[in-house]
């Protein structure tokens, strides 16, 4: 049994004489320190990641808001110029002469319109009727205005 057990005590000395070697051996060691230096890395370059990413959508957030708040100036600048292209149209009206119901009381009934010769061109009523379509026309186009939305139908003829 002596020589067993010497037997026994030699390979588990010289087991943990190779797992000594194999754990000190600076092959070894470098592998142990290159394997922790790429999970430092990995960790390391994984952050940054997150990091830019979420500055990235902080980015598009602002972005998104430019380009809204750019949407909405345009808007304004559309409004005006629509407005401006009214006021142009009705400052022409009055120049050639056919917005003269606005002037004035406004509860008068406007004059028959008139040929160059004097001889009338309409009666009463149809001049009427012809104003109040112009006049329920010019109300939606401000209400259009007004809304910042256009009809979506085209605009037909007012007839009665």
């Amino acid at each position: 049994m002596s020589t067993a057990l010497i037997i026994v005590i030699a390979i588990v000395v010289i087991a943990l004489i190779v797992l000594a070697a194999m754990m000190l051996s600076p092959k070894r060691r470098e592998e142990r320190r290159l394997r922790q230096e790429r999970s430092r890395a990995v960790e390391h370059h994984r952050g940054e990641a997150r990091q830019r990413e979420e500055r990235a959508e902080v980015a598009e957030q602002h972005a998104q808001e430019a380009r809204l708040k750019a949407q909405e100036v345009e808007q304004k600048a559309r409004m005006e110029r629509e407005r401006a292209e009214l006021h142009a149209n009705r400052a022409d009206l009055h120049e050639r002469g056919l917005a003269d119901h606005e002037l004035g009381a406004g509860n008068e009934e406007p004059p028959a319109a008139t040929t160059a010769n004097g001889t009338g061109r309409f009666g009463h009523e149809e001049q009427g009727d012809y104003q109040q379509g112009r006049h329920d026309e010019r109300e939606r186009f401000e209400e259009e205005l007004a809304t910042g939305r256009q009809e979506d139908e085209p605009r037909r003829p007012h007839t009665r």
